[in-house]
């Protein structure tokens, strides 16, 4: 047969053969197909030769769908859409009678026949038969059946009005006429034997399904055996579905925020047969507008055809918040088997909450922020677990400079309310709608890790020191942008901050970002320290009190943190939280431009602004000019731990920049753990000497050139090592050029967006801009212009230069802005400093820089003072290359330091520095000393090389001569005198006469020299005062009223106080300055002192200076201005005082014969012609001025230095002031190559020496300046 096919195949009914088990085989073919085979087979089994009574069989028609599937079911308490169908047919079998043959029955014999089945059986079809459809389980009925000819039946089915299997039981019955045949009562088979005829006559009987046509062959009576049933199972359906969650929430363009799962129970529940299978299992989502259209929308397949099931839209399924939803489960969908359940609500709630969660949308030209772009791929990092959200920087920068934090600034606390008091804050977007939402009744609340503005409060501690407490929290959620006044209370009582938890109405908000949205702004105020305190989550209750509850809606996260460039800014070497806090803060790193010219470790020239011949300014240059150079860097740590985690550098850019390009960068590859390293070990400071730097850019470092592939390739490696070391990698900076650009860490992402800054506020100008400066010179300039007698009679010294400008209070400045940010820290403690000799006023301002500097990263914020003073008259320059200025005139700018000690006091008392610290070089120690003299109280003396007479600190009793009353014995070894001078300072001329070496009792005996006149004179008589000794005694403390702490700093290895022709090896290993002797041959004459002096050789520049000055006093040179050529060192060579004869000097023993009263009027050392007055028989006044010129030019000290060994009466008193700065700083300890054997300090190496070398010796020095 030929069947047309659908698009599901086809149905063919197969009616097969009427013999038992046998198979039969079909073949179905298909164009373009291949050709299928089935096998079929008839059921039972029959005996040859068996007999098979005539019987009546029903049965089950099913009505199928197209697909073959049994329409059994219906919602529960509806008609089944196909009825109930059977079969009713009688089966028969052909057979013959076989016979006769002999019976015996009952003793009688007769003929008999028997039954023979043929082995063929019938059917036919009956179509006057009765069919009684009967509900025997699930509550159902069936409808009256009806007869459909050709022997089927039907009828229909409601089923019961609650879901359950429905079982039908169908009997069917007819009517029909058959062979009289008997059955075995014993068997209930039929008898096959035994017939007397062999035709069996018939019988016409009623039977019911499934019963034989046999007869009791006593009786006559059918066999009664069961009925034969056919059953029917139909289901009455029920489909309950509910909707997790029971309100669904909406986000971004009307995405669920979550899976919308729809569970369906298919009921009666349970295994078949009991529970029903349905073929399908759709649900179908159905929206209806405001006009009240329904529209079908979408549906889901069921995971689940009987029991319960489930299907789920996901996390991002699009509902328009302006519609209502409803959901309907369908099963069989399409079939006459369709059932579908009741239409169920699907409700909404749009709470969508946006914040710039993928930190692109960037700023306004104001500074503002910009909305959030509220697109999809924002909304899908909103909420991310283990992504940061909203990047924040918390809100400490002190915007308006009135340090305060941005946290507790411009709100109404503490006075500080007011606008621009802090940056912009972010905005936070929220939007409300859905199916349930009712604007007018409806709620809305944050939960958020709230820190609560009315917790601040000022703290003013002891030192003054103001600081902001800050209650506990991450954030704050304002209706202001930070930009605004703000008021701290809840917006519920009339202020501007939204308390965490709370539910507020909307009319409590005024919708800015359209007609349901409104913008919020977050604050960040600490950083976050747990997944919990980045969550912002919206909370809304769609009809505030009404029954539905409040629903958490949208979550966001908003992680605050500090990350930032973080400077030294107490420059203590160390880079701390108070460094942190500051940074945060936005306060300005105030910094010099390194525009010295630093060599090495021990050379250059460190005056701002100049360089030597054929040198350069170090920050012209592209690398680190040497280890000296390096204190003009800064360190600053890159702090960006939190920002490496956020954005890897390996995708997001990372760019460091400077608008003004003033700055130039090194990698040292330090750490905020080693960042002191650069500036005190010297290992790590030879490691970084001229390494390269980089110029910061406007923009970006370009991609091309080797210079800035290097420069990128050592911030990307930096950038590396963030996240595998525990401390902040540290750059170092150079100040190229004054500004005030910041520093600009940018970072952008792959389209080359802005997704975080930060930046560290500078300011950089010329170190002077950052300490005081007076000038001395000008002052002294005045007072040689007063035109005073006393000044007139004695000292007519040249005429000073100018000299540079007073900078004393900030309109000195030229950039008073600097200065006074730099100044705002300074601890109230303040350290003076006070150049040499030979240090020109250009000179000076090298030294007070570097002085400056390297008490600056000692840790000292004291305010410094730089004293210019006229200590280089008569310096002219030595045409030698390498040599530069030489001053020859020692003894005239002796009497400079004088009177500069006046002026220096004059100005601690008005400027009020008594209590200050202060340093003093080489002769700036006789300024100092003489200040001190003159009644200067100071807080601490640092006598630093100090090129003043050790006796000028030592009383006068030391120096007792010793002997008997008539004289034997003094000055003999052993005596105070004796021990107290050094043999060194014994002119040659006078302990050697004729340049024979002799015993010392044969040379001019000390009570001939110039150095023990005073002790020919009474206290009333001035002439007792011309002395160094003692001269300075309130300076070691001798006096009650001076309460100064003086401590000396001395080295034997000093070039300038070294003995002459003593060498440094000398000097680094005489253990009391006595181990070598003088002899003749060791100390010059008038004739070889300009020879040793040697200008010329530069290895020989500034030796012995001292014990040369002292030893040529009294005599004169040209070289050395002709100052004076009296007293001193000078014999008395004037015939009428009786020490001449004949031209020549009277002997030795005849000199030392004498007594030494003669000596009041006839010194034995030259008189000036001009002062006769000193040399009167009365007692003599003799004024200060003069005082100070003999002391100078004609008194000769007979101690070494202090500069040299010290002094030794403070050594007694305090052992721990009196420090040979060689042994403590230099000796065994890193030292430069370029001095000798590594333990030679020379006279200016306090300012030469490279810092890491000596920042031990600063380090000291920032405690004292403390008092500590």
């Amino acid at each position: 047969m030929t069947v047309l096919a659908g698009h599901i195949g086809a149905i063919v009914y197969t009616i097969l053969g009427n013999t038992v088990n046998t198979q039969y085989k079909v073949q179905v073919s298909a164009p373009n197909l291949s050709m299928e085979e089935f096998t079929l087979s008839t059921y039972g089994f029959m005996a040859p030769d068996a007999y098979i009574p005539p019987q009546v069989f029903s049965s089950r028609l099913a009505t199928v769908t197209q697909k073959g599937e049994s329409i059994s079911a219906a919602k529960a308490g509806e008609a089944l859409k196909a009825p109930l169908g059977a079969a009713l047919f009688m089966l028969y079998a052909d057979y013959t009678m076989e016979g006769p043959s002999q019976c015996t029955e009952e003793g009688a014999t007769f003929d008999c026949w028997t039954i023979k089945g043929t082995g063929l059986s019938h059917t036919r079809r009956v179509d006057d038969g009765t069919m009684t459809f009967t509900t025997i389980k699930g509550g159902g009925a069936a409808g009256d059946t009806e007869n459909l000819g050709e022997g089927k039946y039907q009828a229909s089915f409601t089923t019961g009005a609650q879901a359950a299997l429905n079982v039908i039981e169908a009997v069917g019955e007819a009517t029909m006429t058959v062979p009289e045949v008997f059955f075995d009562s014993r068997t209930l088979d039929s008898i096959r034997t035994g017939y007397r005829s062999d035709t069996l006559p018939t019988r016409t009987v009623t039977v019911k399904t499934g019963q034989k046509a046999l007869f009791d062959k006593k009786t006559g009576e059918i066999l009664g055996n069961i009925p034969q049933k056919i059953f029917y199972d139909v289901y009455g359906v029920e489909v309950p579905t509910k909707i997790s969650p029971t309100l669904v929430s909406l986000g971004e363009g009307g995405m669920a925020r979550e899976n919308v799962v729809v569970t369906y129970t298919l009921l009666p529940e349970g295994a078949s047969p009991a529970g029903y299978v349905a073929a399908s299992a759709h649900i179908d989502l159905f929206s209806v507008d405001s006009t009240g259209e329904d529209s079908w929308e979408d549906f889901l397949v069921g995971q689940a055809t009987t029991g319960r099931g489930t299907a789920q839209w996901a996390k991002g399924k699009v509902f328009d918040p302006n519609r209502k939803y409803f959901v309907q489960t369908v099963l069989n969908r399409g079939s006459d088997a369709e059932i579908r359940g009741e239409r169920v609500p699907l409700p909404t709630l749009l709470a969508d909450l946006d914040i710039d969660s993928d930190n692109n949308a960037g700023w306004k030209a104001d500074g503002t922020h910009n909305l959030p772009k509220r697109d999809a791929l924002e909304d899908q990092v909103e909420d991310q677990v283990g992504r940061p959200g909203k990047v924040l920087k918390a809100n400490l920068v002190d915007t308006d400079g009135d340090k305060v934090p941005g946290y507790a600034d411009g709100i109404d606390r503490n006075g500080q309310e007011g606008d621009g008091a802090s940056e912009p804050f972010c905005p936070l977007v929220f939007e409300l709608g859905g199916s349930v939402f009712d604007p007018a009744r409806a709620t809305v609340s944050f939960q958020y890790a709230g820190s609560d503005p009315a917790g601040v409060e000022k703290v003013v501690s002891a030192d003054e020191t103001v600081s902001y407490t800050l209650a506990p929290g991450a954030l704050r959620l304002w209706i202001k942008d930070g930009q605004f006044s703000r008021k701290v209370a809840d917006i519920a009582q009339g202020g501007d901050y939204v308390v965490p938890d709370k539910a507020y109405p909307l009319n409590w908000f005024e919708p800015v970002a359209g007609p349901k949205g409104w913008t919020l702004f977050v604050e960040g105020v600490r950083g976050v320290t747990s997944a919990e305190e980045k969550k912002i989550t919206l909370t809304v209750d769609p009809d505030g009190e009404g029954p539905l509850a409040a629903v958490e809606g949208d979550l966001v996260l908003v992680t605050s943190i500090f990350a930032g460039l973080v400077p030294d800014y107490n420059h203590d070497r160390v880079i701390d939280e108070e460094d942190r806090a500051r940074a945060a803060q936005g306060d300005i790193f105030y910094f010099w431009i390194n525009d010295d010219d630093d060599s090495g470790e021990t050379g250059g020239d460190d005056i701002p602004g100049e360089h030597s011949l054929g040198g350069e300014l170090d920050c012209a240059n592209y690398k680190v000019d040497g280890v000296r150079d390096l204190i003009d860097f800064f360190p600053v740590a890159l702090d960006v731990k939190p920002l490496v985690g956020i954005f890897p550098p390996n995708t997001y850019t990372y760019r460091l920049k400077s608008a003004a390009e003033n700055l130039k960068i090194v990698f040292p590859e330090l750490t905020t753990a080693t960042v002191a390293n650069y500036l005190v070990d010297v290992d790590t400071a030879r490691a970084i000497a001229f390494r390269p730097s980089f110029p910061v850019p406007m923009n970006k470092w370009p991609t091309d050139g080797a210079y800035n592939i290097e420069a990128r390739r050592n911030l990307a490696a930096l950038l590396a090592s963030v996240g595998v070391q525990d401390a902040p990698p540290v750059v170092l900076l150079e100040g190229v050029k004054p500004g005030t650009a910041p520093l600009v860490l940018e970072i952008k992402d792959q389209t080359g967006n802005q997704v975080f800054t930060t930046s560290l506020n500078l300011s950089l100008d010329g170190v002077e801009q950052m300490f005081r400066q007076k000038n001395l010179i000008k002052v002294l300039s005045s007072l040689e212009e007063m035109g005073e007698q006393e000044f007139e009679q004695y000292y007519i010294p040249s005429v000073p230069p100018v000299g540079p400008e007073d900078r004393l209070i900030s309109n000195d400045f030229i950039n008073s802005e600097h200065f006074e940010g730099f100044d705002a820290d300074n601890d109230d403690n303040d350290f003076i400093h006070v150049h040499g000799y030979n240090v020109n006023d250009q000179d000076a301002r090298g030294e007070q820089s570097e002085t400056f500097k390297r008490l600056y990263w000692s840790g000292s914020q004291a305010r410094f003072w730089g004293i210019t003073w006229y200590g280089w008259d008569t310096q002219l320059t030595v045409p030698v290359a390498g040599v530069g200025t030489r001053t020859p005139n020692y003894h005239l700018n002796v009497r400079r330091a004088f009177e500069t000690g006046r002026l220096l006091k004059d100005f601690v008392v008005i400027s009020e520095l008594s209590n200050a610290t202060i340093f003093a070089h080489s002769l700036g120690n006789m300024v100092v000393s003489s200040a001190i003299a003159e009644g200067m109280d100071i807080g601490r003396y640092l006598m630093v090389n100090a090129a003043v007479a050790e006796e000028a600190f030592t009383p006068q009793s030391a120096y007792a001569e010793g002997g008997t009353a008539d004289g034997t014995g003094a000055y003999a070894y052993g005596t105070p005198w004796r021990t107290a001078t050094s043999a060194w300072m014994y002119h040659p001329a006078w302990r050697y006469p004729d340049g024979v070496e002799v015993d010392f009792e044969e040379g001019y005996l000390p009570k001939l020299w110039a150095s023990e006149w005073y002790k020919l004179f009474g206290t009333d008589d001035g002439r007792s005062t011309l002395t160094w000794r003692d001269r300075f005694a309130r300076v070691r403390n001798s006096d009650s009223d001076s309460d100064s702490e003086t401590y000396v700093y001395y080295a034997p290895t000093d070039e300038a106080f070294r003995p002459f022709n003593y060498s440094v090896e000398m000097a680094a290993t005489d253990p009391d300055g006595n181990h070598y002797q003088p002899n003749v041959a060791d100390l010059p004459g008038t004739e070889d002192v300009v020879f040793n002096w040697r200008p010329w050789d530069r290895s020989h520049l500034g030796y012995y200076a001292f014990a040369l000055q002292e030893l040529f006093k009294g005599q004169t040179s040209a070289i050395i201005g002709d100052d004076s050529d009296t007293g001193g060192w000078e014999f008395n060579l004037n015939p009428q005082d009786g020490y001449v004869f004949m031209g020549v000097k009277i002997p030795v023993s005849l000199a030392n014969s004498y007594g030494k009263e003669q000596f009041r009027t006839k010194p034995f050392f030259s008189k000036n012609p001009d002062r006769d007055g000193l040399y009167s028989p009365q007692a003599v006044s003799i004024p200060s001025l003069l005082k100070e010129e003999m002391l100078a030019n004609e008194i000769p000290a007979l101690t070494n230095a202090a500069g040299h060994r010290g002094v030794g009466e403070i050594r007694v008193d305090h052992p721990d002031r009196d420090i040979d700065i060689r042994l403590a700083y230099a000796v065994n300890k890193p030292w430069p190559q370029d001095r000798l054997n590594g333990f030679e300090w020379k006279h200016s190496d306090i300012y030469v020496v490279a810092y890491p070398y000596l920042s031990g010796l600063y380090d000291e020095w920032a405690k004292r300046i403390k008092g500590e």
